[in-house]
């Protein structure tokens, strides 16, 4: 398998199948959103409907048995459901057969019943099911290696809108691989690819622009599809690779800048399409004095603003905000609305809290960790400081890496001993449980608004995240860059899990044509004892107090800022 291949189904695999759609079904369906009684209520009109052969509820239940929700996840009662829907011509239920039997994480891998059933919804006009067989024809995966094949089943998922089938069209436009070479086709898919959220396209258009560019424009336009990529990025090889590509690049600051502003403008009418309702609720019940503080906070943090943070207008904000639009090609009248501060908020990630800059003598928070040893063991996320030459404290002390693990996402720091009583002790007994109140810590956003330690609340919301992955689980609890490698805390202070990734909005919104909220993942803390434990780390547990207090007990400097350089 070539290089281009083994990312290119490594994606697939990753975020296509076992990350996107399994993930999301309880949200889509509504079962996450039910209590307990109402889920069992949920199933048994699905079971009846089901059983009377409407394909619809089959192929629901069939879900609900794939991802446990209401019921104790089965495979082959999934299977079975997803059968009897197919058996009805149900599309996405014979994409869910073929799902199960290419990705195997729970039946022995089949690519040529993959392939078969990816064909049959195929041929029921199935976008994602084509990109996939297309994939399997270039790739010789469960079918013979046919690459005319290959293109015909990428050209119906392109003509159908799928991102993916775009982006692996448009690479063999622009390699003459199966067709004769034409790259400016081929660069007109990626850039379809690219604008609909496939990271593969983002990835392709951006090493076309940045390698074959006529003009500055051009390296410009590039280097902001590899920030953009970065939300769509689904797992840390991606991470990496978009990493290695700014890199390389060897841009300048000057560049970097002009790259994040037009890579908001990029993804500015995704942003107002999708999240205009989102933005609404979020800010629904908040104080139009909270509007005007969280504006100026956040253009003081991009230096247009100066003033105090009154959450008040003033002649200072009004002109703030004129520049800040003007910049930054904002679309509409620069007034402090929702769609404002998520927009600023865009501008934040990319001009401030991206960490990776490429001006190596920029030193900045890369993310959150804890103390669990007295001497002076800490904890953070592997992809934390994947990218780091040096590591330290924001006091200058400087961490050394003891271990790391790309499978868990864990690392292992060493700093100097604490001080007092500042090392968070694991929770002893039972683990977390659906709707388990939480809170998150760390130093979101390079605490460039503040420094302060930062504390959110939420609720435990499924025991699996990506693809059902039980090494961690689902969290209601805000989290922004920065936060990843910090603690998640029970309402004593216990240490329950770790902060890993937030969902990919922008690729999610794409693809589903809603934004979600909220859906945020965290390590477990049976991963994170199976890792203390293998690197002989004397952590502490406690068992649960005598009485709950109704607000954590949280020690800050238990908890610290890593600083990458």
């Amino acid at each position: 398998m070539t290089d281009i291949n083994s990312t290119r189904y490594e994606h697939r695999r990753s975020s296509e199948m076992a990350g996107l759609i399994r993930s999301f079904c309880s949200l889509l369906f509504g079962f996450a959103l039910l209590s307990t009684a109402a889920l069992g209520e949920s199933i048994s009109h699905l079971t009846t409907a089901a059983e009377s052969g409407d394909a619809q509820a089959q192929f629901e239940l069939g879900l609900a048995y794939d991802g446990g929700n209401g019921v104790v996840a089965d495979i082959q009662t999934a299977l079975s459901w997803y059968r009897r829907a197919a058996e009805q011509s149900h599309a996405e239920a014979m994409y869910y057969i073929a799902l199960t039997f290419d990705y195997a994480d729970r039946v022995d891998e089949d690519n040529l019943e993959a392939a078969d059933w990816y064909r049959r919804a195929g041929e029921l006009d199935h976008a994602e099911s084509q990109a996939a067989l297309g994939l399997m024809y270039e790739i010789g995966e469960g079918v013979e290696t046919d690459l005319k094949a290959a293109r015909n089943w990428y050209e119906r998922a392109a003509n159908n809108g799928n991102a993916d089938g775009m982006g692996y069209l448009g690479d063999l436009y622009m390699r003459g691989a199966g067709v004769d070479e034409d790259r400016a086709r081929g660069r007109s898919l990626l850039e379809g690819s690219a604008s609909g959220g496939s990271f593969y396209g983002q990835i392709e258009l951006a090493k076309v622009l940045l390698e074959t560019g006529d003009t500055e424009d051009d390296r410009i336009n590039g280097l902001a599809w590899l920030l953009i990529a970065g939300e769509t990025a689904s797992n840390g090889s991606e991470q990496s690779a978009r990493t290695a590509l700014i890199q390389s690049a060897d841009a300048s600051q000057s560049e970097m800048s002009s790259a994040r502003r037009y890579a908001l403008t990029l993804t500015q009418s995704l942003l107002q399409e999708d999240e205009d309702d989102a933005a609404t609720g979020y800010w629904l019940e908040t104080s139009e004095e909270a509007l005007i503080e969280a504006a100026q906070k956040g253009l003081r943090a991009l230096g247009y603003y100066a003033g105090d943070i009154t959450g008040t207008t003033d002649e200072a904000l009004d002109e703030a905000l004129a520049d800040f639009a003007a910049e930054w090609r904002y679309a509409e009248p620069p007034a402090v609305t929702p769609n404002l501060l998520m927009f600023i908020g865009g501008a934040l990630a990319y001009e401030v809290y991206d960490t990776n800059e490429t001006d190596t003598d920029m030193v900045d928070n890369a993310g959150s960790g804890f103390y669990v040893s007295a001497s002076g063991q800490i904890v953070t996320n592997e992809h934390v400081i994947a990218a780091c030459d040096q590591l330290s404290l924001p006091n200058g002390d400087v961490l050394e890496v003891i271990a790391s693990e790309t499978s868990s996402d864990l690392a292992l720091l060493q700093a100097p001993p604490p001080h007092g009583n500042t090392i968070l002790s694991l929770r002893a007994g039972r683990g977390v449980r659906s709707a388990d109140p939480i809170w998150v810590a760390g130093y979101p956003l390079g605490g460039y608004i503040t420094s302060d330690l930062s504390v959110a609340s939420g609720n435990v919301m499924a025991l699996a995240g990506m693809g059902q992955d039980r090494r961690e689980f689902q969290i209601s609890a805000p989290v922004q860059p920065g936060n990843s490698g910090g603690p998640v805390l029970d309402e004593a202070g216990r240490l329950v899990g770790v902060v890993v990734s937030g969902l990919d909005k922008l690729g999610l919104a794409a693809e589903l044509g809603d934004l979600p909220e909220n859906i945020n993942f965290a390590i477990s803390l049976g991963t994170l004892q199976s890792f203390l434990d293998t690197h002989h780390v004397d952590y502490l547990t406690a068992a649960d107090p005598a009485e709950r207090p109704r607000t954590p007990i949280i020690e800050p400097s238990a908890i610290v800022a890593i600083m990458c350089e």
